[in-house]
């Protein structure tokens, strides 16, 4: 059987700002999780993958140089 961690449990390993913060999460659908009777459940891979959830990984986009003059165009690219 799967072992299941309480809101309590889950926000004090993944360092969460409060239980209630956690809650938010799991009924805006933002972190998976399960709701039994009257409490939020979640399981190991479920913890994993809110705290995937919460990477902060930008996207680095080239700018285009169009339009540029060619200093600019320089500056742009280096």
């Amino acid at each position: 059987m799967t072992r299941t961690y309480s809101v309590s449990e889950v926000a004090e390993q993944i360092g969460a700002p409060s239980e209630r913060w956690l809650v938010e999460q799991l009924r805006a659908g933002h972190f998976p999780g399960r709701k039994v009777a009257r409490t939020w459940r979640m399981t190991e891979q479920d913890v994993t993958d809110a705290l995937d959830a919460c990477l902060n990984n930008p996207r680095i986009t080239r700018t285009a140089a169009v339009g540029l003059t060619a200093t600019s165009r320089k500056r742009v690219s280096a």
